[in-house]
């Protein structure tokens, strides 16, 4: 048997021959870029060397202008912590940039009065679906600027208890969504790529959460149904103190809305009709802040384009 643990050998004392070679060559640069140094016996040097990064320094950004409504530029210098994401108005002081929005949350800021609630939409992917994240949010801004509810909840969900904001259940609805293809039509749909068919009366309840986290999401003044129904319907509601309201819905192409008025913690919703589809509930208040929650499991936000714009003026 043949030993031939001498190959081994020279091959290491060969790799660290070659290695401590390398120390006495000179720097190398590639396209502009300073190499580093190969150097074995830098642990043995009395004076360390500070080692170069071989990525090159990024340039400073290009200043941001930012202009007002009438497009005079506004000179201020921003400063950001460490951590810190901009928001960025891209409308750039034009019509339907973010101008008109800050404008309403200094009114509410100063108690002013405001034509109703000022409301935010977050369209987002599984991380914001149980209102992770949203429900500190929206905590944070109904106790700074007034305001109370969850705002948007999906008439169904194929999970059970999947908020931990409210306690909602349901019953006769069949979901349709942009992520199961096989039975979803986006002429159809609702603003958050979801709507649901009944085969002929459906039901919803909507209660606090137990564990009573969110205090401003424990009670509401408005409670609102989405729908669209070609023949007709009729949503009858129930509130605290029981306190009904029956609406008769007319036959429609396009999306409309039932609401009952009353301060409440607990509501009941009962659909009954034909040819009709639920988009989803709202629970609000009168003022203050209302965030929606638009969550879409496994969604990258491009199948937001295809949302027909009827639809989008309708709910708008």
């Amino acid at each position: 048997m043949n030993d031939n643990i001498y190959k081994t050998l020279s091959l290491t004392v060969l790799v660290v021959f070659f290695l401590f070679l390398l120390h006495f060559l000179p720097t190398i640069k590639i396209g502009g870029v300073e190499l580093r140094e190969v150097d074995i016996l830098s642990d043995l040097a009395r004076e360390k060397k500070e080692l170069k990064s071989i990525i090159p320094t990024p340039k400073e950004p290009s200043a941001i202008l930012t202009l007002d409504k009438n497009g005079n530029t506004i000179n201020f210098k921003e400063e950001w912590p460490k951590g810190t994401e901009r928001i960025i108005d891209y409308a750039a002081g034009k019509a339907g940039g973010l101008d008109h929005f800050y404008e309403q949350l200094t009114s509410l800021a100063e108690k002013k009065q405001t034509a109703g609630p000022v409301r935010i939409a977050y369209f987002g992917d599984s991380f914001i679906e149980g209102d992770i994240l949203l429900a500190d949010l929206r905590e944070d801004l109904q106790r700074q600027y007034g305001g109370c509810g969850v705002g948007w909840i999906d008439a169904g969900n194929d999970l059970d208890q999947y908020k931990h904001t409210v306690d909602n259940k349901f019953t006769g609805l069949t979901e349709h969504m942009v992520k199961k293809p096989a039975s979803y039509d986006v002429n159809q749909a609702g603003i958050a790529e979801r709507y649901y068919t009944m085969g002929g009366q459906a039901t919803m309840s909507y209660a606090p959460f137990k564990l009573h986290e969110y205090l401003h999401t424990d009670k509401w003044e408005c409670t609102y149904l989405y729908l669209r129904t070609k023949g007709g319907a009729n949503v009858n509601f129930q509130i605290d103190g029981g306190k009904t309201f029956t609406e008769q819905v007319s036959p429609s192409n396009e999306v409309q809305v039932a609401k009952i008025d009353g301060l409440t913690s607990h509501a009941n919703i009962k659909v009954t009709g034909v040819n009709t589809i639920l988009f989803g509930t709202s629970q609000e208040g009168r003022s203050g802040v209302v965030l929606d929650n638009f969550s879409m499991r496994g969604s990258s936000g491009k199948t937001l384009a295809k949302l027909p714009e009827g639809m989008l003026k309708q709910f708008a």
